[in-house]
């Protein structure tokens, strides 16, 4: 892992919260979605959220391309809501939504994290959720909004 990041399953979604200094790279793009595609299947789970701040994007139109084609073949019918804080959607990330859509996977970029959970339709929450730490580190201070 070049960076850290963790995941959790939260019942009905899988929160993705990365470290501060998240740099977008192919390299980076593949370890996520393998992670991501283990976690997926391991519970069943088709309904992610991305957390991260200032996100730095190194991906050009081809890597948008590959990443879109490998998120849509972690799970059929997957949605991701990214909650991006400080960052600006752009060509390339509708490019990279474009691709995902076009396979059957629903994708949108979120600034705040209640409009990316209603989205996924996970903001009801049970008075006792389950929530298991699958893999990563999270820092002891959030470095989130």
């Amino acid at each position: 892992m070049s960076y850290p990041f963790s995941l959790e399953f939260h019942g009905n979604y899988i929160h993705v919260l990365h470290s501060s200094g998240l740099v977008l790279t192919p390299k980076a793009m593949e370890e996520i979605w393998a992670s991501l595609a283990k976690v997926c299947e391991e519970y069943k789970c088709g309904n992610v959220l991305v957390e991260a701040s200032k996100p730095e994007r190194k991906l050009d139109t081809m890597a948008a391309f590959d990443s879109g084609i490998r998120l849509s073949n972690i799970k059929p019918g997957i949605s991701l809501a990214l909650c991006f804080y400080d960052y600006e959607s752009d060509e390339v990330s509708e490019f990279f939504k474009t691709v995902a859509r076009n396979r059957g996977t629903r994708v949108e970029f979120f600034s705040n994290i209640e409009d990316a959970k209603k989205w996924l339709d996970v903001t009801k929450v049970s008075p006792n959720p389950k929530i298991s730490r699958i893999h990563g580190v999270r820092e002891s201070k959030p470095v989130l909004k």
